[in-house]
This record gives C-alpha cells, structure tokens and sequence, in this order.
C-alpha cells in the first residue's frame, strides 16, 4: 500500500543508505530541503497537502522556486545508481517535482505520470556513459535548486 506518511528527510537519507552512496544520499537530502523552502515542511504528508492544494511544484509560486524544483528532480535523476538502486531516486523525483499524493483522478494521473517519468529518465539514464564529474554536477545542482528554493 502506498501512503504519505513519514519524514522526506529519513527517506532521503535512507535512500543514500540503500545506494551505499553519499553523493546520492547528499542529493537526495538537497531535493527534499527545498521541499521545505517552498512549503514548510518535510513530512510527506504536509508536502501532499500543500501540492494538493497549491498545485505541482513546478507549476505553482515563483518561477524561481519552480526551477529549483525542477532542478532538483533533476539532479536525483543524474546522480541515480545505474542498477536496480537507482529507481527510488526516479520516483523521488517525481514526488520532488509534483508531490507524493492525489486528491483526485486528474491529480493521481498527474502524479503517477510524474514517478513513471522520472523512474524511466533513471532507466534511459543506464544507457548513457556517466562522467567522473556527474556525482559532484547533481549535488551542485540540487544545492542550486535549493538556493532558488529559498529565494522564490
């Protein structure tokens, strides 16, 4: 059963422990900090709230605070691990861009459109060759996406 209960935060960082990876733990703890910026919280269920009636964090506030989310998303996308481990961070994506819950049939297509996007960008992301530089590129982006996060 899926549920938006719990913290973003011991998620983030319980998916750094399941990659065996500390770029990706940074990363992900980055994506869900600016998930605190724009809305106030960490819990999965305050995010849930706050996208169910705001909207989808890319779509709603600032432009800023839009792009620091997408950016974000983004940045956990890039730093993925390249097997199996590597689908979380897509789905987290995809709740960093447009929140983890639905209020409605348009809102949970919406949402589950935005986890299959994002586990299918890790997957076409396996195929790439990956750059020494990549890990140290998506924390830089994440901690940008923070930044403007906290400025829209």
């Amino acid at each position: 059963m899926l549920t938006t209960t719990g913290d973003g935060l011991l998620a983030a960082v319980l998916l750094g422990v399941a990659a065996a990876d500390a770029w990706a733990g940074g990363v992900a703890v980055l994506a869900v900090l600016g998930g605190l910026a724009r809305f106030g919280t960490t819990s999965l269920a305050g995010v849930a709230g706050a996208q169910a009636v705001l909207g989808p964090a890319v779509f709603v506030g600032s432009s800023l605070g839009a792009a620091g989310s997408g950016l974000a998303a983004l940045a956990c996308v890039a730093v993925a691990p390249r097997d199996w481990r590597g689908l979380p961070f897509g789905l987290l994506a995809g709740v960093v861009a447009l929140g983890p819950a639905a209020t409605g049939w348009g809102d949970g297509l919406v949402r589950a459109l935005g986890a299959l996007v994002g586990m299918g960008l890790v997957v076409c992301a396996r195929r790439l060759p990956r750059p020494t530089a990549t890990p140290m590129a998506a924390l830089a982006a994440a901690g940008l996406g923070l930044l403007l996060a906290v400025i829209g």
